[in-house]
């Protein structure tokens, strides 16, 4: 999906929230900005309750990280009771703005259904990317997933690869090792996250306990099971 698709579709999402960012003026952006800078000094100190007012008002303004910090607020119960109603709503506020992590956590509202949304994989792959392209490595971890394992989107293991390979160049190695694994043309499509996830950590137990797979209860799984299958000189080739 290309960069100007997305923007589109998100565009709409948002709009569809209502959600859509309000002009601001010279001045309420300074005014916004200052009230802030006071809100971040208390939440330095876990003064959350009296910050919150603040991020309130500067919220209200259209400032995006006040909004995309009232959402992670009250998704972490963070001096207020947990309500992801209330989180989902700012994060779509930032979001509209462009913030990537109001994007990427609002990608998750809707791949998890939570505070109302709908569960919607299409969605929430639309936000992942958006944020990804914003250079968010949880973000392009997720779109990467959603590419693999055709989760709101056609399953394509060559834009998955190209993520990874992304978030790896920012210094998340663990997606470098996933890369590696995608990679290797005797790894199959997996069904769901689960089997992937079980196959990897097959792998990455075979390869770092001597080339020896320790069945363990937790990799008792079906990913498992397809890992033990495997010629021993075919487990050989993910290891190098």
């Amino acid at each position: 999906m290309g960069f100007a698709k997305s923007a589109l579709t998100l565009a709409v999402i948002l709009a569809a929230l209502g959600a859509a960012p309000a002009p601001a003026s010279a001045a309420g952006d300074a005014q916004a900005e200052q009230l802030w800078q006071q809100a971040d000094a208390l939440m330095q100190r876990n003064q959350y309750p009296a910050a919150l007012p603040l991020l309130q008002q500067a919220a209200g303004l259209g400032h995006a990280r006040a909004q995309t910090t009232l959402g992670n607020i009250f998704h972490g119960a963070k001096g207020v009771p947990k309500d992801d109603t209330k989180a989902m709503f700012w994060y779509a506020k930032g979001a509209a703005q462009g913030h990537r992590f109001a994007q990427y956590s609002l990608a998750n509202g809707y791949m998890l259904g939570l505070g109302g949304l709908p569960v919607d994989q299409v969605q929430a792959t639309v936000l992942f990317e958006a944020s990804a392209q914003q250079g968010l490595v949880d973000a392009q971890e997720a779109i990467a997933m959603s590419y693999e394992l055709g989760r709101g989107t056609p399953h394509n293991r060559p834009r998955a690869l190209a993520w990874l390979d992304q978030a790896n160049r920012q210094g998340d190695f663990f997606a470098g090792g996933m890369a590696k694994i995608l990679r290797n043309p005797n790894t199959p499509v997996f069904a769901n996250g689960d089997a992937l996830q079980n196959f990897i950590t097959a792998v990455f137990s075979y390869c770092w306990r001597d080339r020896f797979p320790h069945r363990r209860p937790d990799l008792d799984s079906p990913g498992y099971h397809v890992w033990e299958h495997f010629a021993p000189n075919y487990r050989d080739t993910y290891c190098n």
